[in-house]
């Protein structure tokens, strides 16, 4: 998912036609690095003997998209909100014209600035499966909803050492809290969900290799800076954080082979991420007539936090 967005999103700026004809080879160089991932993965080394390692968190997944699933299913055609209107709309003009969508005509002659991955990634399943993008679009949460089940285990996994910690974080996230998590329904936030599911994977990526000396981590590094680009492609405030969260993180960790990783990571991203950057710079001058400036939101206290 992380090399599609980053891929063929930026294919998709030149032509969706393109992608669909290379979509065959970037998904095996995708295999190809995963393969290539797991060969340098550590066995964890605090199981105890016995423990089953994979029915309970694949148990956990399961539950996850079908709690997910099932609300889909007694959800209307398209999930609500004006979020998923404009969702629907760009990634049905991406498919229409057959590219990432430059403006936002007919509707309004302002240029695109809202992150197109996950509306490269809906024309893209739209057209290979021949299923309307709003369905793809709403299919979307249920899976990242399970796939970050399943990063969290192993997060959780690795930092607590723990195989019933990274249960535990993983049957949290997937069935008790709202925000983030299943409130992604109430305002159809599948770019929001897609950019944190990368986010938990980057984590999950450093912190793996965090004991190995820098020179050990160059598969982690390549993936995490990857991983924060297509986060940048999906969903710019989360790529926002992701930064900020990386930086600040390399302030207060104690090994300096781990820090000088992540500030590798930050560097190497944004290398990657300065095209990007420069383009949609370009369009921030009509940005004002979209109200996008305005703070609508309602501010939250730490008590209302605590009971949601």
């Amino acid at each position: 998912l992380m090399l599609f967005c980053f891929v063929g999103t930026s294919i998709a700026y030149l032509s969706l036609d393109l992608y669909m004809t290379l979509h065959a080879v970037a998904t095996a160089v995708a295999l190809l690095l995963l393969v290539i991932r797991h060969r340098h993965l550590q066995p964890p080394r605090t199981l105890a003997p016995g423990v089953n390692t994979w029915l309970w968190p694949f148990l956990i997944m399961a539950g996850a998209f079908l709690a997910r699933f099932i609300t889909l299913l007694l959800a209307t055609d398209s999930l609500g909100g004006d979020d998923a209107r404009f969702h629907n709309i760009l990634a049905a003009k991406i498919l229409n014209e057959r590219a990432a969508a430059m403006d936002w005509l007919p509707f309004a002659p302002v240029g695109v600035t809202y992150a197109q991955g996950v509306h490269v990634l809906a024309a893209f399943l739209g057209e290979l499966t021949r299923v309307p993008v709003h369905k793809v679009l709403s299919f979307l949460l249920p899976v990242t909803g399970a796939l970050t089940a399943g990063v969290i285990h192993l997060t959780a996994e690795r930092i607590f050492r723990s195989h019933r910690s990274g249960l535990w974080a993983s049957a949290v996230y997937s069935f008790i809290p709202l925000w983030g998590s299943l409130d992604y329904f109430r305002w159809a936030g599948v770019p929001n969900a897609l950019a944190m599911l990368f986010l938990c994977l980057i984590v999950f990526s450093l912190i793996e290799q965090s004991e190995r000396p820098f020179r050990e981590q160059g598969s982690a590094i390549l993936l995490s800076a990857v991983g924060l680009t297509a986060i940048l492609l999906v969903h710019q405030y989360t790529a926002l954080v992701a930064f900020s969260c990386l930086a600040f993180s390399a302030l207060f960790v104690s090994r300096r082979d781990f820090r000088v990783a992540i500030l590798a990571t930050l560097v190497l991203a944004g290398i990657l991420c300065l095209p990007l950057a420069v383009t949609h710079s370009q369009r921030f001058g009509a940005s004002a007539l979209s109200g996008v400036w305005v703070f609508r939101e309602t501010p939250l206290s730490l008590l209302h936090c605590i009971c949601q």
